[in-house]
């Protein structure tokens, strides 16, 4: 059993809106966000509190590269399809937009959403050629200067990875963010 399939389980929810969770991460145009970085994240906070799995579980149910709103479409989804969602699990899906939160249970979903920053350089390629494959609406040159900008904000973070459990990330997610940076 996945970690996603067990969140869904642990968290009652019906198999109707399991579907349209898995459904909506199986979008034909998701290249980076789709179920595999679904499992990553909920399989990264295993352990957390019922709110943050649920946020996990529809943090990028809603997602085109096209749109600025995703996290707010996002988080109404979840109270279309679960009503009994509180404010933390719709404020923790907000602040994946930002990556910056107070909440230390949100910061662990933030870390874990951003944990494809420490992996192995091949890993990590193979990531920034999914998220060009999201943006291939975009110009090349219009990428490069948009993307320079999000690898630079996060470059200048004191800390990339603010949990404990991800801290091991921070040194290869910042060679990683630094070596991308050289290659647009």
């Amino acid at each position: 059993m996945t970690a996603t399939e067990r969140a869904i389980l642990r968290l009652g929810l019906d198999g109707d809106v399991a579907d349209r969770i898995r459904d909506a991460y199986s979008e034909p145009h998701r290249r980076y966000h789709d179920l595999r970085h679904l499992e990553e994240v909920v399989g990264g906070i295993e352990g957390a509190d019922d709110e943050i799995l649920l946020a996990a579980l529809f943090h990028d149910a809603v997602y085109d590269a096209r749109r600025n709103d995703n996290e707010a479409r996002s988080a109404e989804l979840m109270r279309d399809l679960v009503p009994h969602a509180g404010d933390r699990a719709v404020q923790a899906i907000l602040a994946t937009q930002t990556h910056q939160t107070d909440d230390p249970a949100v910061e662990l979903l933030l870390d874990a959403d951003l944990a494809v920053l420490g992996r192995p350089w091949d890993g990590y390629a193979e990531y920034a050629a999914e998220i060009r494959a999201e943006y291939n609406h975009v110009p090349d040159d219009a990428f490069r200067t948009g993307r320079a900008g999000v690898l630079r904000r996060f470059l200048e973070r004191p800390r990339i990875f603010r949990t404990e459990r991800f801290a091991l990330l921070e040194t290869l997610a910042r060679q990683n963010l630094e070596r991308e940076l050289r290659q647009l």
